[in-house]
């Protein structure tokens, strides 16, 4: 019956891959049409060639080729696409009446189904699975979901839609928890958590570091580190037990993030005891077949072999700890012996083998793992910032007659003379630290040719990219005559151009790119 409800519908001139590939009738609703969200499936749409007007632009193509941009963010919405605007509007209350409690999952009952929140879950929510899964806002757990956790969740969702403005539209309401000094629970700490990656994003970077520190100095005041509080405050509720136990994760995951983009920020959660489970698997989450594991961190530090079965959560952590390690090392004020510096690479080296397939178990070149993405990316960097104070090339001048206008693609300065600048290539024999260098840059340069779309990816992959473009673009001033300078420029227009996909949806994108962009030409002139 439900079929035949279905295939009575209005055909649509578009419809979306999962019905197109059934050869099924599609509403095409946005961002997700019936069937879908009937079955739950993801619903993705191609972009539609129809109607589009060539533009000629005087910009540099071979930094920025909208061609190449499309493919790296192949599954955008199309801009000439509207939601219904009767169902963006509607405010958002969970609290729904009591004999709507036992909602079939086939039924739409409000929040699960807001298009806002719906795009939140669909391209935030993986690289930052704090709250609880979008199934479970259609049961009784949506009761317990404070509004202005919703209402940041919608702001964040927002930044997904082809219109650019209407996130200014639910700005307000998700701010409007900051202001109330009662809230001081573990939804308090989540929405601290989420503002701080979204201001970071939209390059307010003191309250992002004010956001971080307001929500870690909450975590330890409430005791979301004790392993006691996620079933003290879960309500019976597995799920929400196990999201208490992510937020706490999710929180020492962006205080590494922030502290290691933010040079004089401190990685606070690095140097403080915490017994808390380490997460479950993405796939039980999701389900909500909730197993907990066993594991803590201690066990990650003293007792996980490579090859040990863990979450891929908890990969995404340990490549967090070895980059505290490494920061801990940048920040000492005592010269560390060339051996300690081959056992941390040796350490990361390791992790990086030790990971899963980005693809899981069945290979799917649409979807990927984006814990074990992130694990890579942030390996890969530990990886930079490990080798970049050893190594014998530089890159200053350009950060001293143009210092950035965010932070976090600023690799810090050591003792050592010899320095690169715009103005003149200089012949070096590059080192071994060099070489280690360039080679993790390549690395995660190379995350950005997944062919899973660009524009989900975390907000963090923004620096990650600036920060490979700089290393890039100081390695095509020493390779001159090698045969190298094709390969690296190739690096740095891919850079360049996964940052103009990821400038669609977060401000600090187009400023990182707009700030590479200018770099690369000044070294060009030089």
């Amino acid at each position: 019956m439900q079929e035949t409800s279905h295939s009575s519908a209005r055909p649509s001139a578009v419809a979306c891959l999962p019905c197109r590939s059934r050869h099924l009738k599609c509403d095409a609703r946005m961002p997700v049409c019936t069937r879908c969200q009937t079955t739950g499936t993801e619903c993705l749409y191609v972009r539609s060639k129809r109607g589009l007007r060539k533009h000629t632009r005087n910009e540099n193509q071979s930094l920025s080729g909208n061609a190449c941009i499309d493919w790296l963010d192949a599954t955008a919405l199309p801009p000439d696409l509207a939601i219904d605007a009767d169902s963006l509007f509607q405010p958002i209350n969970p609290f729904l009446p009591d004999d709507t409690l036992a909602v079939s999952e086939t039924v739409n009952p409000g929040v699960a189904y807001d298009p806002m929140i719906q795009l939140y879950y669909q391209n935030f929510h993986p690289s930052h699975p704090v709250v609880i899964p979008r199934k479970d806002l259609n049961s009784s757990l949506c009761y317990l979901i404070p509004p202005y956790l919703l209402s940041i969740m919608r702001y964040i969702g927002a930044h997904y839609y082809p219109d650019p403005p209407l996130k200014q539209t639910f700005r307000h309401a998700a701010y409007s928890s900051l202001s109330d000094p009662t809230l001081r629970d573990g939804f308090q700490v989540q929405a601290l958590l989420l503002l701080a990656i979204v201001d970071h994003s939209h390059c307010h970077e003191q309250n992002a570091h004010r956001l971080i520190q307001t929500a870690v100095n909450l975590a330890l005041e409430i005791g979301l580190h004790h392993p006691s509080f996620a079933s003290e405050h879960s309500y019976g509720h597995s799920v929400l037990e196990e999201s208490w136990r992510r937020t706490y994760w999710e929180l020492y995951v962006v205080d590494g993030l922030l502290s290691a983009m933010r040079e004089q920020s401190p990685f606070r959660l690095y140097h403080h005891v915490a017994k808390v489970q380490l997460p479950c698997a993405e796939k039980m989450y999701n389900s909500a077949s909730i197993l907990p594991t066993e594991q803590t961190l201690d066990d990650l530090q003293n007792n996980w072999t490579p090859g040990q079965d863990i979450s891929s959560f908890a990969h995404r952590i340990n490549a967090v700890q070895n980059l505290g390690t490494v920061l801990a090392l940048n920040r000492s004020l005592e010269r560390s012996p060339e051996s300690h510096i081959e056992t941390i690479d040796a350490h990361i080296t390791s992790s990086l083998m030790s990971l899963p397939p980005l693809h899981g178990d069945g290979y799917d070149s649409s979807t990927h793992d984006e814990m074990i993405f992130q694990a890579q990316m942030i390996l890969y960097l530990a990886l930079i910032y490990l080798h970049h104070p050893q190594s014998n090339m530089r890159f200053a001048s350009f950060h001293t007659h143009h210092p950035p206008s965010t932070s976090c693609t600023r690799l810090t300065n050591t003792p050592k003379e010899t320095t690169l600048t715009t103005t003149h290539t200089l012949d070096l024999d590059l080192d071994l630290h060099s070489h280690k260098l360039i080679r993790a840059a390549d690395l995660l340069s190379s995350l950005a040719t997944l062919p899973s779309t660009i524009r989900s990816r975390s907000p963090f992959f923004t620096c990650a990219l600036g920060i490979c473009i700089i290393v890039h673009t100081a390695a095509l001033l020493v390779v001159q005559g090698s045969g190298r300078e094709e390969s690296l420029k190739a690096r740095i227009q891919l850079g360049i151009g996964a940052l103009r996909a990821l400038g669609r949806i977060w401000p600090l994108s187009r400023v990182v790119r707009q700030q590479m962009v200018d770099m690369y030409l000044e070294v060009g002139r030089g």
